[in-house]
């Protein structure tokens, strides 16, 4: 689980940059033991409504995707950071870049890739290749509505469940619950 910026309560961009390390065994009733990793020493990208998967060659980069950053404040769509070496990382990305997204999700897959689904604007389906830097558009069979602020789960199957969000068709867009999208 990974968490970077937002707003705090003076509605300003905020740096936080921290993670939970699900590897271990922790418990919920002791906040103490709860093992969050905080790295926003780290002085990464300033930016909200952005999401963040793992991945690389041994799971050991979180990739920050899209967001919105102050106004004059230029960043990349994507944003790595190296774990081991406890650093952000400049890459260029090869391929068709999407433009930039907010209010996105991701999906990760154990063999390196990352599904992005559009956003608001349209419905196309990103993949990213954490090992090769590339990226790619897919054309994703039952691809949900168009839809934003909706959360992405990778299934064992390989199938990405798409839940909630919101699908901007008027004052009450949101999706209810019990209405999932899937893209095989």
């Amino acid at each position: 689980m990974k968490a970077i910026g937002g707003l705090n309560s003076l509605g300003k961009t905020s740096d936080v940059f921290f993670y939970l390390d699900v590897s271990k065994p922790f418990t919920t009733t002791d906040n103490v033991s709860i093992p969050w990793i905080d790295l926003t020493y780290t002085g990464g990208p300033l930016k909200y409504s952005a999401t963040a998967c793992i991945g690389g060659k041994n799971n050991d980069m979180i990739f920050i995707f899209g967001g919105i950053s102050p106004l004059g404040v230029n960043q990349s769509f994507v944003n790595p950071f190296d774990t081991n070496k406890q650093q952000w990382i400049n890459i260029t990305s090869v391929g068709n870049i999407p433009p930039n997204k907010a209010y996105i999700s991701c999906a990760n897959f154990d063999n390196g890739l990352i599904a992005i689904f559009a956003g608001s604007a349209i419905n196309d389906l990103w993949i990213f290749n954490t090992l090769t830097l590339t990226w790619s558009l897919s054309n994703a069979t039952n691809a949900p509505l168009r839809m934003y602020d909706y959360c992405a789960v990778t299934l064992p199957d390989g199938n990405i469940l798409y839940i909630g969000g919101d699908n901007s068709t008027g004052s009450s867009g949101y999706t209810p619950m019990n209405k999932v999208s899937f893209i095989f």
